[in-house]
Protein backbone atom coordinates (compact mmCIF):
# COMPACT_ATOMS: atom_id res chain seq x y z
CA UNK A 1 0.00 0.00 0.00
CA UNK A 2 1.58 3.59 -1.30
CA UNK A 3 2.59 6.18 1.34
CA UNK A 4 -0.47 8.13 -0.38
CA UNK A 5 -2.96 5.56 -0.56
CA UNK A 6 -5.04 6.34 2.86
CA UNK A 7 -8.11 3.99 1.61
CA UNK A 8 -7.92 0.62 -0.19
CA UNK A 9 -10.11 -2.30 -0.73
CA UNK A 10 -9.58 -5.69 -2.02
CA UNK A 11 -12.20 -7.68 -3.24
CA UNK A 12 -14.49 -6.28 -0.81
CA UNK A 13 -17.69 -7.67 0.08
CA UNK A 14 -20.60 -7.71 2.90
CA UNK A 15 -22.65 -10.99 3.31
CA UNK A 16 -25.92 -10.92 4.93
CA UNK A 17 -27.76 -14.09 5.48
CA UNK A 18 -31.38 -13.59 5.80
CA UNK A 19 -33.55 -16.42 7.77
CA UNK A 20 -36.80 -16.93 7.12
CA UNK A 21 -38.33 -18.42 10.56
CA UNK A 22 -36.66 -17.23 13.89
CA UNK A 23 -35.95 -21.31 14.65
CA UNK A 24 -34.15 -21.23 11.46
CA UNK A 25 -31.37 -19.10 13.31
CA UNK A 26 -30.91 -21.74 16.07
CA UNK A 27 -30.61 -24.60 13.36
CA UNK A 28 -27.91 -22.97 11.69
CA UNK A 29 -25.99 -22.43 15.23
CA UNK A 30 -26.69 -26.46 15.67
CA UNK A 31 -26.03 -27.68 11.76
CA UNK A 32 -23.49 -25.29 10.93
CA UNK A 33 -22.48 -27.71 7.81
CA UNK A 34 -26.08 -27.05 6.70
CA UNK A 35 -27.82 -23.78 5.33
CA UNK A 36 -30.51 -22.12 6.67
CA UNK A 37 -30.60 -18.77 5.19
CA UNK A 38 -30.62 -17.35 1.71
CA UNK A 39 -27.43 -15.10 1.22
CA UNK A 40 -28.15 -11.24 0.69
CA UNK A 41 -24.99 -9.46 -1.14
CA UNK A 42 -25.03 -6.37 -0.31
CA UNK A 43 -21.86 -5.41 -1.57
CA UNK A 44 -19.60 -7.57 -3.28
CA UNK A 45 -16.01 -7.77 -5.55
CA UNK A 46 -15.45 -4.29 -5.13
CA UNK A 47 -11.27 -3.05 -5.60
CA UNK A 48 -10.39 0.59 -5.78
CA UNK A 49 -7.36 3.16 -4.04
CA UNK A 50 -8.05 6.33 -2.64
CA UNK A 51 -5.00 8.74 -2.31
CA UNK A 52 -4.64 11.50 0.50
CA UNK A 53 -6.08 14.82 -0.38
CA UNK A 54 -8.53 13.19 -3.05
CA UNK A 55 -12.49 14.23 -3.18
CA UNK A 56 -14.29 11.37 -4.56
CA UNK A 57 -17.85 10.98 -4.92
CA UNK A 58 -19.95 7.32 -4.81
CA UNK A 59 -23.26 7.39 -6.23
CA UNK A 60 -25.89 4.76 -7.30
CA UNK A 61 -29.78 4.46 -6.84
CA UNK A 62 -30.98 3.07 -3.43
CA UNK A 63 -29.89 -0.38 -2.09
CA UNK A 64 -26.99 0.04 -4.45
CA UNK A 65 -24.32 -0.63 -1.55
CA UNK A 66 -23.09 2.88 -0.78
CA UNK A 67 -24.16 2.95 2.99
CA UNK A 68 -22.49 -0.67 3.35
CA UNK A 69 -19.47 0.73 1.93
CA UNK A 70 -19.00 3.42 4.07
CA UNK A 71 -19.82 1.57 6.69
CA UNK A 72 -16.82 -1.24 6.17
CA UNK A 73 -14.93 2.11 5.69
CA UNK A 74 -15.69 3.35 8.90
CA UNK A 75 -15.08 -0.49 10.66
CA UNK A 76 -19.01 -0.01 11.78
CA UNK A 77 -19.82 -3.34 9.97
CA UNK A 78 -16.98 -6.37 8.96
CA UNK A 79 -16.50 -7.58 5.29
CA UNK A 80 -17.61 -10.89 4.60
CA UNK A 81 -14.57 -11.35 2.41
CA UNK A 82 -11.60 -9.13 1.28
CA UNK A 83 -10.26 -6.31 3.20
CA UNK A 84 -10.22 -2.28 3.45
CA UNK A 85 -7.37 -0.57 4.83
CA UNK A 86 -7.87 2.58 6.34
CA UNK A 87 -4.92 4.85 7.51
CA UNK A 88 -5.47 8.38 9.50
CA UNK A 89 -8.18 9.53 11.73
CA UNK A 90 -11.76 9.22 10.09
CA UNK A 91 -14.61 11.30 11.07
CA UNK A 92 -18.15 10.39 9.22
CA UNK A 93 -21.61 11.70 8.63
CA UNK A 94 -23.46 8.75 7.87
CA UNK A 95 -26.61 9.08 10.08
CA UNK A 96 -27.88 12.52 11.45
CA UNK A 97 -27.01 13.14 15.00
CA UNK A 98 -25.32 9.71 15.10
CA UNK A 99 -22.79 9.23 18.21
CA UNK A 100 -25.24 11.75 20.11
CA UNK A 101 -26.63 11.12 23.53
CA UNK A 102 -30.51 12.65 23.06
CA UNK A 103 -30.66 13.61 26.67
CA UNK A 104 -27.25 15.54 26.93
CA UNK A 105 -27.03 19.17 25.43
CA UNK A 106 -25.31 20.07 22.77
CA UNK A 107 -22.23 21.47 24.73
CA UNK A 108 -22.15 18.05 26.55
CA UNK A 109 -22.92 16.01 22.91
CA UNK A 110 -19.78 18.52 21.35
CA UNK A 111 -17.61 16.60 24.09
CA UNK A 112 -18.67 13.38 24.03
CA UNK A 113 -18.10 13.38 19.96
CA UNK A 114 -14.79 14.31 20.15
CA UNK A 115 -13.78 11.98 22.76
CA UNK A 116 -15.34 9.52 20.04
CA UNK A 117 -13.31 10.93 17.46
CA UNK A 118 -10.05 10.47 19.70
CA UNK A 119 -9.60 13.52 21.06
CA UNK A 120 -8.97 14.59 24.67
CA UNK A 121 -10.98 16.80 26.67
CA UNK A 122 -7.85 19.19 26.13
CA UNK A 123 -8.00 19.45 22.51
CA UNK A 124 -11.58 19.31 22.20
CA UNK A 125 -11.82 22.79 24.71
CA UNK A 126 -9.22 24.10 22.18
CA UNK A 127 -11.42 24.21 19.64
CA UNK A 128 -14.56 23.90 21.44
CA UNK A 129 -15.09 27.97 20.31
CA UNK A 130 -14.80 27.01 16.39
CA UNK A 131 -16.96 24.63 16.42
CA UNK A 132 -20.34 26.50 18.78
CA UNK A 133 -18.77 29.21 15.74
CA UNK A 134 -19.59 27.28 12.92
CA UNK A 135 -22.86 25.32 14.23
CA UNK A 136 -24.25 28.97 15.24
CA UNK A 137 -26.85 27.65 17.09
CA UNK A 138 -27.30 29.75 19.47
CA UNK A 139 -29.84 29.08 22.87
CA UNK A 140 -30.20 25.67 21.42
CA UNK A 141 -26.17 24.87 22.30
CA UNK A 142 -27.41 24.30 26.23
CA UNK A 143 -30.20 22.52 25.37
CA UNK A 144 -30.79 18.51 25.07
CA UNK A 145 -30.69 17.04 21.90
CA UNK A 146 -33.78 15.38 21.43
CA UNK A 147 -35.59 18.76 21.46
CA UNK A 148 -33.36 19.80 18.56
CA UNK A 149 -34.96 19.72 14.60
CA UNK A 150 -33.10 18.26 12.00
CA UNK A 151 -31.68 21.06 10.54
CA UNK A 152 -29.67 22.21 14.12
CA UNK A 153 -28.77 18.63 14.62
CA UNK A 154 -26.72 18.34 11.59
CA UNK A 155 -25.18 21.85 12.11
CA UNK A 156 -24.19 20.51 15.32
CA UNK A 157 -23.00 17.25 13.87
CA UNK A 158 -21.29 18.63 11.10
CA UNK A 159 -19.82 21.35 13.19
CA UNK A 160 -18.04 18.70 15.22
CA UNK A 161 -16.92 16.50 12.33
CA UNK A 162 -15.18 19.19 10.58
CA UNK A 163 -13.49 21.37 13.07
CA UNK A 164 -11.54 18.24 14.32
CA UNK A 165 -9.34 18.10 10.91
CA UNK A 166 -9.74 14.37 10.24
CA UNK A 167 -7.51 12.59 8.09
CA UNK A 168 -10.68 11.24 6.31
CA UNK A 169 -14.03 12.71 6.09
CA UNK A 170 -17.46 11.26 4.92
CA UNK A 171 -20.49 12.98 4.03
CA UNK A 172 -23.34 10.48 3.26
CA UNK A 173 -25.77 13.69 2.19
CA UNK A 174 -25.89 15.11 5.22
CA UNK A 175 -25.73 18.78 3.71
CA UNK A 176 -29.44 18.19 2.02
CA UNK A 177 -31.05 19.23 5.23
CA UNK A 178 -29.00 22.36 6.26
CA UNK A 179 -29.87 25.85 5.06
CA UNK A 180 -28.24 27.22 1.43
CA UNK A 181 -26.20 29.96 4.05
CA UNK A 182 -25.31 26.60 6.14
CA UNK A 183 -24.50 24.71 3.24
CA UNK A 184 -22.26 26.96 1.54
CA UNK A 185 -20.04 27.66 5.06
CA UNK A 186 -19.95 23.82 4.88
CA UNK A 187 -18.46 23.68 1.62
CA UNK A 188 -16.15 26.85 1.69
CA UNK A 189 -15.05 24.55 4.73
CA UNK A 190 -14.86 21.30 2.67
CA UNK A 191 -12.44 22.95 -0.01
CA UNK A 192 -9.81 23.84 3.22
CA UNK A 193 -9.85 20.71 4.18
CA UNK A 194 -9.46 19.16 1.08
CA UNK A 195 -6.59 21.67 0.49
CA UNK A 196 -4.79 20.72 3.25
CA UNK A 197 -4.76 16.82 2.41
CA UNK A 198 -7.76 15.70 4.15
CA UNK A 199 -9.48 12.76 1.90
CA UNK A 200 -13.40 13.64 1.46
CA UNK A 201 -16.15 11.07 0.60
CA UNK A 202 -18.97 12.93 -0.67
CA UNK A 203 -22.11 10.65 -1.23
CA UNK A 204 -24.79 12.50 -2.78
CA UNK A 205 -27.82 12.44 -5.11
CA UNK A 206 -27.29 16.09 -6.09
CA UNK A 207 -25.01 15.26 -9.54
CA UNK A 208 -24.35 18.94 -9.82
CA UNK A 209 -22.49 18.64 -6.59
CA UNK A 210 -20.70 15.87 -7.11
CA UNK A 211 -19.59 17.27 -10.64
CA UNK A 212 -18.54 20.24 -9.11
CA UNK A 213 -16.58 19.14 -5.91
CA UNK A 214 -15.40 15.65 -6.96
CA UNK A 215 -11.94 14.93 -8.33
CA UNK A 216 -13.58 10.92 -9.10
CA UNK A 217 -16.11 8.85 -8.53
CA UNK A 218 -17.25 5.65 -7.69
CA UNK A 219 -20.84 4.42 -9.53
CA UNK A 220 -22.41 1.10 -7.57
CA UNK A 221 -25.58 -0.78 -8.66
CA UNK A 222 -26.93 -3.42 -6.41
CA UNK A 223 -23.67 -4.26 -4.53
CA UNK A 224 -21.35 -4.58 -7.57
CA UNK A 225 -18.79 -1.99 -9.08
CA UNK A 226 -19.67 -0.13 -12.40
CA UNK A 227 -17.48 2.35 -12.96
CA UNK A 228 -14.22 4.03 -10.84
CA UNK A 229 -13.13 6.94 -12.43
CA UNK A 230 -13.52 10.89 -13.86
CA UNK A 231 -16.97 12.71 -12.60
CA UNK A 232 -18.05 12.89 -16.16
CA UNK A 233 -17.63 9.59 -17.40
CA UNK A 234 -19.21 8.04 -13.63
CA UNK A 235 -22.50 10.39 -14.56
CA UNK A 236 -22.59 9.13 -17.66
CA UNK A 237 -22.51 5.49 -16.09
CA UNK A 238 -24.96 6.37 -13.54
CA UNK A 239 -27.66 7.62 -15.77
CA UNK A 240 -27.45 4.63 -17.84
CA UNK A 241 -28.26 2.45 -14.64
CA UNK A 242 -31.16 5.22 -14.05
CA UNK A 243 -32.32 4.49 -17.90
CA UNK A 244 -31.80 1.02 -18.88
CA UNK A 245 -33.33 1.22 -21.97
CA UNK A 246 -30.34 3.39 -23.27
CA UNK A 247 -28.32 -0.06 -23.69
CA UNK A 248 -30.57 -0.71 -26.82
CA UNK A 249 -28.57 0.16 -29.73
CA UNK A 250 -30.42 2.21 -32.49
CA UNK A 251 -32.18 -0.20 -34.80
CA UNK A 252 -31.91 2.31 -38.37
CA UNK A 253 -29.79 1.50 -41.29
CA UNK A 254 -28.57 4.48 -42.29
CA UNK A 255 -25.33 5.59 -43.65
CA UNK A 256 -23.47 8.37 -42.15
CA UNK A 257 -19.99 9.96 -42.73
CA UNK A 258 -17.42 10.45 -39.76
CA UNK A 259 -17.47 14.24 -38.01
CA UNK A 260 -15.82 17.42 -40.28
CA UNK A 261 -15.27 20.70 -39.99
CA UNK A 262 -15.60 22.87 -43.49
CA UNK A 263 -14.07 26.17 -43.95
CA UNK A 264 -16.89 28.33 -45.69
CA UNK A 265 -15.95 31.95 -47.54
CA UNK A 266 -17.51 33.83 -44.35
CA UNK A 267 -15.64 36.65 -42.73
CA UNK A 268 -12.89 35.32 -40.42
CA UNK A 269 -12.57 32.24 -41.76
CA UNK A 270 -15.56 30.64 -39.65
CA UNK A 271 -16.32 27.04 -40.08
CA UNK A 272 -18.85 24.74 -40.11
CA UNK A 273 -19.08 21.55 -38.16
CA UNK A 274 -21.32 18.51 -39.29
CA UNK A 275 -22.25 15.97 -36.50
CA UNK A 276 -24.04 13.13 -37.90
CA UNK A 277 -25.92 10.43 -36.14
CA UNK A 278 -22.80 8.47 -35.26
CA UNK A 279 -21.20 11.55 -33.53
CA UNK A 280 -24.79 11.88 -31.96
CA UNK A 281 -25.18 8.24 -30.45
CA UNK A 282 -27.74 8.24 -27.39
CA UNK A 283 -25.94 8.10 -24.42
CA UNK A 284 -28.82 7.39 -22.20
CA UNK A 285 -32.60 8.30 -22.29
CA UNK A 286 -35.89 6.52 -22.78
CA UNK A 287 -35.96 6.97 -26.32
CA UNK A 288 -38.76 7.98 -28.64
CA UNK A 289 -36.83 10.60 -30.01
CA UNK A 290 -33.48 11.34 -31.14
CA UNK A 291 -31.18 14.16 -33.32
CA UNK A 292 -30.26 12.99 -36.66
CA UNK A 293 -27.40 15.10 -37.65
CA UNK A 294 -26.34 18.86 -36.12
CA UNK A 295 -24.54 21.56 -37.91
CA UNK A 296 -22.75 24.60 -35.66
CA UNK A 297 -21.79 27.79 -37.60
CA UNK A 298 -19.88 30.63 -36.82
CA UNK A 299 -16.93 28.58 -35.40
CA UNK A 300 -13.33 30.00 -36.11
CA UNK A 301 -11.57 26.79 -36.87
CA UNK A 302 -10.29 24.77 -35.29
CA UNK A 303 -13.60 24.86 -32.91
CA UNK A 304 -13.03 28.48 -31.60
CA UNK A 305 -15.69 30.68 -30.38
CA UNK A 306 -15.63 34.29 -29.66
CA UNK A 307 -17.30 36.55 -27.25
CA UNK A 308 -20.46 38.36 -29.13
CA UNK A 309 -20.45 36.30 -32.24
CA UNK A 310 -23.68 34.06 -33.47
CA UNK A 311 -23.39 31.23 -33.29
CA UNK A 312 -26.02 29.26 -35.64
CA UNK A 313 -26.76 25.21 -34.61
CA UNK A 314 -29.50 23.41 -37.15
CA UNK A 315 -30.61 20.26 -35.73
CA UNK A 316 -32.64 17.42 -37.56
CA UNK A 317 -34.87 15.35 -34.36
CA UNK A 318 -36.28 12.21 -35.31
CA UNK A 319 -39.27 11.22 -33.73
CA UNK A 320 -41.02 8.17 -33.45
CA UNK A 321 -44.47 8.98 -32.45
CA UNK A 322 -45.60 5.53 -31.13
CA UNK A 323 -42.81 5.15 -28.52
CA UNK A 324 -42.95 8.95 -27.51
CA UNK A 325 -47.12 8.53 -26.46
CA UNK A 326 -46.22 4.96 -24.57
CA UNK A 327 -43.58 6.62 -22.33
CA UNK A 328 -45.87 9.89 -21.89
CA UNK A 329 -48.67 7.85 -20.63
CA UNK A 330 -46.79 5.39 -18.94
CA UNK A 331 -44.98 8.32 -17.00
CA UNK A 332 -48.27 10.84 -16.91
CA UNK A 333 -46.19 13.33 -18.46
CA UNK A 334 -48.13 15.65 -21.18
CA UNK A 335 -46.95 14.62 -24.77
CA UNK A 336 -44.84 17.32 -25.93
CA UNK A 337 -41.18 17.48 -26.87
CA UNK A 338 -38.40 19.74 -24.78
CA UNK A 339 -35.16 20.05 -27.56
CA UNK A 340 -32.34 21.38 -25.30
CA UNK A 341 -28.87 22.38 -26.09
CA UNK A 342 -26.65 22.42 -23.01
CA UNK A 343 -22.98 24.13 -22.76
CA UNK A 344 -20.59 22.79 -19.47
CA UNK A 345 -17.59 23.88 -18.36
CA UNK A 346 -14.60 21.59 -18.01
CA UNK A 347 -15.59 20.43 -14.81
CA UNK A 348 -18.96 19.49 -16.23
CA UNK A 349 -21.23 22.00 -14.58
CA UNK A 350 -23.83 23.36 -16.45
CA UNK A 351 -23.18 26.82 -17.48
CA UNK A 352 -26.10 27.72 -20.10
CA UNK A 353 -28.86 25.89 -21.83
CA UNK A 354 -31.37 26.59 -24.91
CA UNK A 355 -34.60 25.19 -25.25
CA UNK A 356 -37.00 24.24 -27.97
CA UNK A 357 -40.42 23.25 -27.05
CA UNK A 358 -42.70 21.42 -29.60
CA UNK A 359 -46.59 21.62 -28.16
CA UNK A 360 -48.55 18.32 -28.49
CA UNK A 361 -51.37 19.85 -30.72
CA UNK A 362 -48.11 20.88 -32.94
CA UNK A 363 -46.97 16.87 -32.59
CA UNK A 364 -50.30 15.61 -33.03
CA UNK A 365 -50.27 17.43 -36.22
CA UNK A 366 -47.05 16.23 -37.05
CA UNK A 367 -48.36 12.38 -36.28
CA UNK A 368 -51.12 13.09 -38.63
CA UNK A 369 -49.51 13.99 -41.85
CA UNK A 370 -47.35 11.19 -41.15
CA UNK A 371 -44.07 13.11 -40.45
CA UNK A 372 -41.25 11.74 -38.43
CA UNK A 373 -38.95 14.38 -38.34
CA UNK A 374 -38.27 18.32 -37.41
CA UNK A 375 -36.09 20.75 -38.47
CA UNK A 376 -34.72 23.66 -35.91
CA UNK A 377 -32.43 26.36 -35.83
CA UNK A 378 -30.80 28.10 -33.12
CA UNK A 379 -29.25 31.07 -33.42
CA UNK A 380 -27.05 31.80 -29.75
CA UNK A 381 -24.75 35.26 -29.53
CA UNK A 382 -21.84 33.86 -27.47
CA UNK A 383 -22.21 35.51 -24.49
CA UNK A 384 -18.89 36.99 -22.05
CA UNK A 385 -17.90 33.46 -20.38
CA UNK A 386 -14.44 32.81 -19.07
CA UNK A 387 -11.90 31.32 -21.29
CA UNK A 388 -11.74 28.06 -21.67
CA UNK A 389 -12.59 24.51 -23.08
CA UNK A 390 -16.81 24.05 -23.11
CA UNK A 391 -18.55 20.99 -23.99
CA UNK A 392 -22.19 20.44 -25.66
CA UNK A 393 -24.45 18.47 -25.02
CA UNK A 394 -28.20 17.90 -26.93
CA UNK A 395 -30.99 16.47 -25.09
CA UNK A 396 -34.78 15.66 -25.70
CA UNK A 397 -37.53 15.15 -23.10
CA UNK A 398 -40.99 15.30 -22.39
CA UNK A 399 -43.11 17.23 -19.56
CA UNK A 400 -42.66 20.75 -17.63
CA UNK A 401 -38.77 21.83 -17.09
CA UNK A 402 -37.62 20.59 -14.17
CA UNK A 403 -39.92 17.61 -13.75
CA UNK A 404 -38.92 15.74 -17.30
CA UNK A 405 -38.66 12.36 -18.79
CA UNK A 406 -36.04 12.06 -20.55
CA UNK A 407 -35.65 10.41 -23.79
CA UNK A 408 -32.44 11.15 -25.16
CA UNK A 409 -29.22 12.86 -24.03
CA UNK A 410 -25.65 12.69 -26.29
CA UNK A 411 -23.34 13.58 -23.68
CA UNK A 412 -20.11 15.84 -24.65
CA UNK A 413 -20.07 15.15 -28.32
CA UNK A 414 -18.38 18.75 -29.15
CA UNK A 415 -15.84 20.60 -27.26
CA UNK A 416 -15.60 24.53 -28.34
CA UNK A 417 -12.65 26.57 -26.86
CA UNK A 418 -13.19 30.41 -26.09
CA UNK A 419 -10.81 32.91 -26.63
CA UNK A 420 -8.43 34.34 -23.60
CA UNK A 421 -9.72 37.15 -22.09
CA UNK A 422 -7.85 37.43 -18.77
CA UNK A 423 -10.28 39.97 -17.42
CA UNK A 424 -13.00 38.08 -16.44
CA UNK A 425 -12.87 36.54 -13.14
CA UNK A 426 -15.92 34.72 -12.83
CA UNK A 427 -17.56 32.50 -14.87
CA UNK A 428 -19.71 34.81 -16.60
CA UNK A 429 -19.95 38.16 -17.57
CA UNK A 430 -23.62 40.11 -18.08
CA UNK A 431 -23.95 42.81 -20.43
CA UNK A 432 -24.43 46.26 -18.27
CA UNK A 433 -23.89 49.68 -18.13
CA UNK A 434 -22.02 52.03 -15.24
CA UNK A 435 -22.30 55.39 -14.60
CA UNK A 436 -21.27 57.72 -11.99
CA UNK A 437 -24.66 59.78 -10.77
CA UNK A 438 -24.86 63.38 -9.26
CA UNK A 439 -23.37 64.00 -5.88
CA UNK A 440 -25.16 65.60 -3.43
CA UNK A 441 -23.92 68.11 -1.54
CA UNK A 442 -25.02 67.68 2.15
Amino acid sequence: MSCDVVIQAQNLGKCYKIYHRPEDRLKQYIFPQKTFYKPFWALRELSFEIKRGQCVGIMGQNGSGKSTLLQLITGILSPSEGNVTVKGRVAALLELGSGFNPEFSGRENVYLNGCLLGLTREEVEEKFEKIVAFADIGEHLDRPVKTYSSGILVRLAFAVQIMVEPDILIVDEALAVGDARFQLKCFKRLEELKANGTTILFVSHAIELIKTFCDNALVLDMGKYIFWGDTKTAVTKYYQILFPDQQEPFKEDIQHNSIECKVTATDGNLSSILLNKNDLQRTWGNGGAYINHAQITGVKHPNIIIRGTILTISLQVQLDHLKHNSIAEKENQIKNLIIGIRFDNNHGVPVFDIIHELSPKELHELEERNINTVDLQFEIEVPELRQGDYFITFGIAIGIIHQVTPLYSSDNVLILTLEPDNKILGQLRPKYQSKRIMEWAI
